[in-house]
Order: structure tokens, then C-alpha cells, then sequence
């Protein structure tokens, strides 16, 4: 399953860690309501899984994680941490101009 943030093409919702790779990628934390998704937080990561197993806000699968809370995940191991910045911001673009 994928989920659309901008044009670009998440993996996901995830609700478990587990379901995450130990690989370079950006995440987004989103809430679901009613089948609709609305974005949270995006954020990049050079372990996405090890970085959303200790999110202090929205740790993916702990009891006392929110039951709504999910992550979609855009894998990237062959950019560096600038690269994944710069391509946030450019996801951020395209979202926020779609929701405008």
C-alpha cells in the first residue's frame, strides 16, 4: 500500500516499527480519521525504523502511542542526509500547494 503526500509516493501506513526497514529514507507521521490522512510531522533519517522506535511525540507501536498515528516511509539509501533535506522541502512544496 502507498500513500500520496505531494506527488510523491510513500510506502505505507505504517502502525508497527517492525514493518519499517533499518534504511536511509524520509518519514512522515500522519493521524487517520474517517480513511482520510492528515500529515503530522516529515522529517528524514539515516535508520527510519531505529529513528520512529524512539520518536519521543509518536513512537509507532508502543501502548501508549496514539491508535490513529501511522508513518508512511520514502526509502532513499543513495542520498545523503542534504539530499533527503532537500527533497522534503520540495515534497513540502508540491503538498502544501495542493492543499492551498
Amino acid at each position: 500500500m502507498t500513500v500520496l503526500i505531494g506527488s510523491w509516493e510513500f510506502e505505507g501506513p505504517f502502525t508497527q516499527a517492525k514493518e519499517i526497514l533499518h534504511e536511509p529514507g524520509i518519514y512522515a507521521i500522519l493521524t487517520c480519521t474517517d480513511s482520510e490522512y492528515e500529515l503530522l510531522e516529515i522529517d528524514e533519517s539515516e535508520s527510519v525504523r531505529a529513528t520512529l522506535e524512539r520518536h519521543d511525540r509518536f513512537p509507532l507501536g508502543k501502548p501508549e502511542s496514539a491508535t490513529n498515528v501511522a508513518a508512511a516511509v520514502y526509502y532513499c539509501a543513495d542520498l545523503t542526509t542534504a539530499l533527503r533535506e532537500g527533497l522534503i522541502e520540495e515534497v513540502l512544496r508540491e503538498f502544501n500547494s495542493e492543499v492551498a
